[in-house]
């Protein structure tokens, strides 16, 4: 079992924490599709050098606020 801290982290938190993370990945893909209409460009722009610490941002931020808002709590 993960452990951070000394606490041990359950599955299913972790398979929550996975799937969170991709979901909102996958989202923000879509998005960047949705707003440049097209599939080369939208390529292009995910190729950006600063681009996985903008993902890198968005998914620490998203996570910390389920995290506070006990998505991740011990009642699953």
């Amino acid at each position: 079992m993960l452990k951070i801290g000394g606490q041990k982290i359950p599955v299913s938190t972790r398979v929550l924490v996975v799937g969170d993370a991709c979901l909102i990945v996958i989202g923000l893909c879509l998005a960047i599709l949705m707003r440049l209409h097209d599939l080369r460009s939208a390529l292009n722009y995910l190729r950006l050098p600063d681009m996985p610490l903008r993902f890198g941002m968005v998914l620490l931020a998203c996570g910390v606020s389920l995290y506070y808002n006990d998505l991740y709590g011990s009642g699953l």
